[in-house]
């Protein structure tokens, strides 16, 4: 399928958008490993360990879940399936 030179443009500028992180994720991400640490630190080293690393899993489990899924609304990706199968004529 051909596309006009704007269509194009339009089309790369939003593949540009959606693949960027943005800053906030970079945070989750550094939190995420910094919780998934602390939650096995505390499973060995505390009395209260196992009940707290299950709470930092959690938290854990959670960030995650944030971090795949917050900066790529549904109507983006519908835009990311669309530059796939432009990239891939």
């Amino acid at each position: 399928m051909k596309y006009s030179k704007s269509e194009n443009k339009i089309i790369q500028d939003s593949y540009k958008y959606i693949t960027h992180w943005k800053w906030h994720r970079y945070a989750l991400t550094t939190l995420l490993f910094i919780l998934l640490a602390l939650g096995i630190y505390l499973i060995f080293h505390n009395d209260y360990g196992i009940f707290a690393g299950f709470i930092g899993g959690s938290f854990g489990i959670l960030l995650s879940y944030l971090i795949q899924n917050w900066s790529v609304p549904k109507k983006e990706a519908l835009i990311v399936k669309l530059v796939k199968n432009q990239k891939s004529t």
